[in-house]
């Protein structure tokens, strides 16, 4: 009985180490125009996503689409995100599936808006 203790033990005291952190997410996307937006933000720390939120919020308010965009909120988990996404918060543009952009870390609301509008006036 004690060898087949022996294996589960050090199996559990192993496991643990190897398998990366979950890390719950808030996840706010909309789709203008044949896009997909996504924004990432730590569920932990909303601080650090608000510049993000705020450029989000003034692209909504400014934009002339036809159709009132929606923005979608849940909560998710980091090993359920795309590999790209390696750091939050962040922004995801895709067109078609496929990523045309990628902003993440600390950025200006300013720089934020910049790329979303870029993106969005090319369509």
């Amino acid at each position: 009985m004690t060898r087949a203790l022996i294996p589960v033990l050090i199996l559990s005291l192993i496991l643990p180490g190897c398998l990366a952190e979950q890390k719950e997410v808030d996840v706010i996307s909309f789709h203008p125009s044949g896009y997909e937006v996504k924004v990432y933000t730590p569920k932990e720390n909303k601080k650090e996503g608000k510049e993000y939120l705020n450029a989000l919020v003034e692209w909504k308010n400014k934009s002339n689409q036809s159709d009132p965009v929606k923005l979608i909120q849940k909560t998710s988990y980091t090993n359920n995100l795309p590999k790209t996404v390696q750091d939050y918060p962040a922004m995801l543009i895709q067109k078609n599936g496929e990523t045309i952009e990628l902003i993440s870390g600390k950025t200006t609301r300013h720089d934020i808006l910049e790329q979303i509008q870029h993106h969005m006036e090319q369509s």
